[in-house]
């Protein structure tokens, strides 16, 4: 039996902290998402600049520095996050960044009759978003959410900067302890493209499950 065979369990370990950091961010990012996107139409202008601003800053600052800033910045001014905590969070809201663009572009491309009908029903500003334009709006948006999706959970690997031990951190422990490079990032290669098929999978089910 090789000698790196015995640290298997590292790998399962380093899976499941995976696994619920990305089980946690990405509804966390489809939340911040949906919120952005459909803010960033409003017509108060001040809750236009705060979903500008929080665009800018996740979109325009890497992750990496989000991440260090938020574990090791904020316990500064007293709020001290769990390294898990921490890379929930950050990918999380980092993720919707970019998601909030995809649901923006989804709610533009309904088409104008649509609002128009929904308006000569009566229907309210909300009536005409949740019965109208947002289930239009999520069959163009599902498929580039999914991509996303599967962004976050690359992104994930790099919680191991800030003390998580995911995936990534202990494929590099096993490698210490083997000496060996092959197996270990072979198996953290397997088991990060399980993840995301299953990613798709789940993404391409929610798709067909749509209204048509």
């Amino acid at each position: 039996m090789p000698e790196w065979f015995g640290y298997f369990s590292f790998v399962l370990k380093g899976m499941a902290n995976t696994s619920l950091i990305v089980g946690a961010a990405i509804p966390l990012a489809m939340l911040a998402s949906l919120v952005v996107g459909i803010g960033a139409g409003s017509k108060s202008a001040l809750v236009r600049l705060i979903m500008v601003f929080y665009t800018e800053i996740f979109r325009g600052t890497s992750a990496v520095v989000q991440l260090v800033w938020c574990y090791y910045a904020l316990p500064v001014i007293g709020i001290r996050l769990s390294p898990i905590a921490t890379a929930i969070i950050v990918l999380g809201l980092n993720g919707g960044a970019y998601g909030s663009e995809i649901v923006r572009g989804a709610l533009g491309a309904v088409p104008k009759d649509q609002i128009e009908a929904a308006l000569a029903l009566n229907y309210g500003k909300w009536q005409q978003l949740r019965h109208v334009v947002l289930p239009q709006a999520l069959r163009y948006a599902i498929p580039p959410l999914g991509n996303l999706s599967i962004d976050i959970l690359k992104a994930s690997a790099l919680a191991s900067l800030v003390t998580v031990g995911d995936l990534t951190f202990y494929t590099q422990l096993l490698r210490n302890f083997t000496g060996s490079t092959l197996i270990p990032f072979l198996t953290a290669f397997v088991a990060y493209f399980a993840m995301a098929s299953l990613i798709a999978v789940i993404f391409r089910k929610i798709e067909k499950g749509l209204p048509g």
